[in-house]
């Protein structure tokens, strides 16, 4: 069956913590990670964090990305709680992943419906994210017109509960089965696909994944060739 609508996760996927934000946060402890150290350290986290836990737990994930930066085991903690302060009110999540709006706007070219999935700790942030970075929003924006924005502070369920893809799946008006869903977590995005009867793609651009199960994606510029 054709694919005929495409979701996405956001964090991770679409953005990425803003690298000046996040070295500012650690810079008093001694860390300076490079611009890509940082981009790549939510990876690296969260790979750390799913070896060890399903689904991803937010306070484990924060202390790998802790370590991830290179703080030493005696700043981590530190690293951590300063890290949590910064990312309180989710607006840190707001650099864009190389790639992310020609993929986007690709897919609208093809006229395919385009769904966002987001776990988040605060209603709405994901949006305002989104729309701020000219990558997409709901109606009239300067980014791409998405059928929606699913939130999970909003609608009340996350990933991977099959609740928020079904909702996806509404806006869209697709069946699971003409549906592909992108997201870089093996636990929530992945999995929770496969749950509903979608084709997971999983974002991997450090290739850390250990399955073969599934297709992966490590340039978001090549997501339209996995559509076929």
């Amino acid at each position: 069956m054709s694919v005929r609508g495409v979701s996405l996760d956001a964090g991770g996927v679409l953005q990425v913590p803003d690298s000046d934000l996040v070295g500012h946060a650690v810079a008093p402890l001694g860390i300076n990670p490079s611009r890509d150290d940082i981009r790549a350290a939510h990876y690296i986290a969260l790979a750390r964090t799913e070896a060890h836990q399903s689904p991803a737990d937010y306070h484990l994930w924060i202390t790998h990305y802790a370590e991830a930066l290179g703080a030493a085991q005696r700043h981590t903690a530190e690293a951590a709680a300063r890290l949590k302060d910064v990312f309180k009110d989710g607006s840190i999540w707001s650099e864009v992943v190389p790639g992310a709006l020609k993929a986007l706007k690709e897919l609208e070219r093809r006229r395919l419906h385009i769904a966002i999935i987001s776990n988040t700790m605060v209603a709405g942030a994901v949006a305002r994210s989104l729309a701020r970075a000219g990558l997409c929003q709901v109606g009239e924006g300067t980014g791409v017109c998405v059928d929606a924005i699913v939130d999970s502070s909003q609608v009340g369920f996350a990933k991977p509960d099959p609740r928020i893809f079904h909702a996806a799946l509404r806006a869209m008006d697709t069946t699971a089965e003409e549906t592909v869903h992108v997201g870089d977590s093996l636990s929530a995005d992945v999995r929770g696909a496969v749950g509903v009867g979608i084709r997971p793609i999983h974002y991997d651009p450090l290739r850390s994944c250990p399955e073969d199960s599934h297709d992966h994606l490590v340039d978001l510029c090549h997501l339209p060739d996995l559509l076929q």
